[in-house]
C-alpha cells in the first residue's frame, strides 16, 4: 500500500510541476485583453513547458492556434541545438499535415457550419494540398530565416486554394541553452498579426 500511495504522490506532484511550470510560461507572454486570447496549459503536452494560446471557451481548437513549448535536447529535437533550419522544415510538415487531418474531421461533421457544396469543395481542395505537402517541398514556403537580434529563426508559410487560405509561421526562440518552439496558425491574417505581437513579448524578454 505504502508503495502505491508513493506512486500517486509522486504523479500528483509531477502532474502539479507541470501545471506551475505552464503558467510561469503564460506569463511570460503579454496578451492584450482586446485580443480575445487564453494562454493555458497544453492538453496532451509532455516534457518542459507547453501552453495553448487559443480564443476563450474552445475545447479543440482548430481554425486559429498558437502554442509554445519549450524543447527537451534529445531525440528529434535535439536538431533545434544542432541545425535549426532543418528542425523548422521538420516540424512545418508535421504541424501542416496534423492540421489538415483536424480540419478534414471537422469538416465530416454534420455540424459543421461550413455548409454548401462550393465551400466544402474549396475547404477540400485546400486541405487536399496540405496533405500532399510533404511531397510537395514545402511549397508555399519561405526558407528558414535567423533573426539574430530577436533571438530566434522563423518559417513562414501560406497555402491558398478556392479562395481560402491558411497561414502557418513556426519560430525556434533561443534562450541561452533554452530554446522554445512557437506554432502559430490560423486562417485569419488578422489573428496572425495578434500571434506574432504575442510570440514577441516572449522574444523581448530573452
Amino acid at each position: 500500500m505504502r508503495r502505491s500511495l508513493s506512486l500517486a504522490a509522486f504523479l500528483l506532484a509531477a502532474g502539479l510541476a507541470g501545471e506551475a511550470a505552464a503558467a510561469g510560461l503564460c506569463e511570460r507572454l503579454w496578451i492584450p485583453e482586446e485580443l480575445e486570447l487564453d494562454c493555458r496549459p497544453m492538453a496532451g503536452g509532455a516534457g518542459g513547458e507547453a501552453v495553448d494560446v487559443v480564443p476563450p471557451g474552445v475545447s479543440a481548437p482548430l481554425l486559429s492556434r498558437m502554442t509554445v513549448r519549450e524543447l527537451e535536447r534529445k531525440g528529434e529535437d535535439a536538431l533545434a541545438w544542432e541545425d535549426p533550419s532543418a528542425w523548422l522544415t521538420r516540424q512545418m510538415t508535421v504541424d501542416t499535415s496534423q492540421f489538415a487531418g483536424s480540419i478534414r474531421s471537422y469538416l465530416d461533421d454534420p455540424d459543421s457550419p461550413i455548409g454548401g457544396e462550393p465551400s466544402r469543395g474549396a475547404v477540400t481542395s485546400l486541405l487536399d494540398g496540405l496533405s500532399t505537402l510533404g511531397r510537395l517541398a514545402l511549397a508555399g514556403c519561405e526558407d528558414p530565416a535567423q533573426r539574430a537580434a530577436r533571438g530566434y529563426w522563423e518559417m513562414e508559410c501560406s497555402f491558398t486554394a478556392g479562395g481560402l487560405g491558411v497561414f502557418t509561421e513556426l519560430r525556434l526562440q533561443a534562450e541561452g541553452e533554452r530554446r522554445y518552439a512557437v506554432s502559430m496558425r490560423t486562417m485569419n491574417e488578422k489573428r496572425l498579426r495578434h500571434f506574432q505581437a504575442i510570440a514577441g513579448s516572449l522574444a523581448a524578454q530573452r
